[in-house]
């Protein structure tokens, strides 16, 4: 899995060998496409990463201030998204309001993101990822030490002790899926959506915030009727497909059919708007899908 990983200690050194630290990130280059790459290294903290030449990510420095944004926000050019982020860095690195101008903004935000903003001056981090979590996190507090990473090998590979959580194995072996926020491993955790998490190296004090949680009792469209819900819900997906179309004609727009309906509402909207895409999909043995195959 690429993107960022990071581990720092609430209490002075880091405590674990810069070379273990390595050796974890090493781990995770799966491939030769792979590579390593350190963003930020100090004595008590490394941010990294691994990635592909393609892949999402980039970072910048603003005054004090290091921005580091894996994924992506959608609707915006490269100068306004910058912009965009320094607002954002500005923001959360003041005192006010912080929590429900945060949410305010993640819900306004429709992106597929994880953020990191540091100030070197300072030693204060925050880091957080979109509304809806669309790139899974996993993070662990082993004593001062925290970890966060993209990949729970990265964590894992850290770790002094490692044990089997045995309700989320109950789970997993009963549901095929863990619930809530646990894994399979004691004290390692996914990341739930629009988390604000907030770091002060120098005093030793970090905190972790939900800040949105989906209230899905409230219905406040329940006044309209079908033929109304069902135009705003074309209007808000339409919007939502056309700002993921590619411009870089050397890519081009592909669209796996999976045989759901998802990738089927996608080429759909595609089609009416006259949008150019090519598909893809793959043929299972038994030639189940070979409708599929005939439309991609």
């Amino acid at each position: 899995m690429p993107g960022i990983s990071y581990i720092c200690s609430l209490r002075g050194d880091l405590g674990i060998p810069k070379k273990e630290v390595l050796k974890s990130l090493d781990s995770m280059v799966h491939s030769g496409r792979y590579r390593r790459n350190i963003l930020i290294d100090d004595n008590n903290y490394v941010l990294g990463c691994t990635l592909y030449d393609e892949y999402p990510l980039a970072s910048f420095e603003y005054g004090d201030l290091v921005i580091c944004l894996e994924g992506q926000i959608f609707g915006l050019d490269s100068i306004a998204l910058e912009k965009e982020l320094r607002r954002l860095a500005d923001f959360l690195m003041g005192d006010s309001g912080i929590e429900d101008g945060f949410s305010r903004w993640l819900l306004d935000t429709d992106g597929a993101f994880v953020i990191f903003i540091l100030n070197r001056k300072t030693c204060e981090i925050v880091l957080m990822n979109d509304s809806l979590g669309n790139l899974p996190m996993y993070y662990c507090r082993d004593g001062d030490t925290f970890m966060i990473s993209r990949e729970s090998r990265f964590i894992t590979n850290l770790m002094r002790r490692k044990e089997i959580e045995r309700t989320s194995m109950a789970q997993y072996l009963l549901l095929g899926t863990t619930l809530g926020g646990g894994t399979l491993l004691k004290d390692v955790f996914r990341l739930p959506h629009s988390t604000l998490i907030r770091m002060d190296l120098k005093a030793g004090r970090m905190e972790m915030k939900s800040l949105d949680r989906y209230n899905f009792e409230k219905k406040e469209n329940a006044g309209k009727d079908v033929r109304q819900n069902a135009g705003n819900l074309v209007s808000i997906f339409t919007r939502t497909c056309l700002s993921r179309v590619s411009s870089d004609a050397s890519y081009g727009n592909v669209l796996s059919l999976s045989g759901g309906l998802d990738s089927r509402a996608v080429g759909a909207c595609l089609h009416e708007n006259h949008i150019p895409f090519s598909a893809a999909t793959k043929l299972c043995r038994d030639g189940s899908n070979k409708n599929d195959v005939e439309t991609a």
